[in-house]
């Protein structure tokens, strides 16, 4: 088993390929921390509803807070659902 840290440059979710790199880590038995701002639902929806529970527990989502951003853009409300479903 091999830790994978998951950072982009700029938001992680929004790789398309990343669903299915998760995925399939997961699925060797490896443990993945994906790093993400919080955002971007559709992409947190596809990991977490596709795994098994076995698999989330081998899963770890970091989220950064970037507070006034979030004010800015009006998406503090999402970023705090996506906060609670994870």
């Amino acid at each position: 088993m091999v830790f994978f840290s998951i950072c982009g440059a700029g938001e992680t979710m929004l790789c398309p390929e990343l669903p299915e790199l998760t995925h399939g880590l997961l699925k060797q038995g490896h443990f993945v921390n994906i790093t993400t701002n919080g955002t971007i639902t559709k992409t947190i929806d596809s990991i977490i509803l596709n795994t098994s529970s076995e698999e989330r527990s081998r899963l770890q989502i970091a989220f950064s807070f970037h507070y006034l951003e979030l004010i800015r853009l009006n998406l503090l409300d999402r970023f705090f659902n996506n906060v609670a479903k994870i």
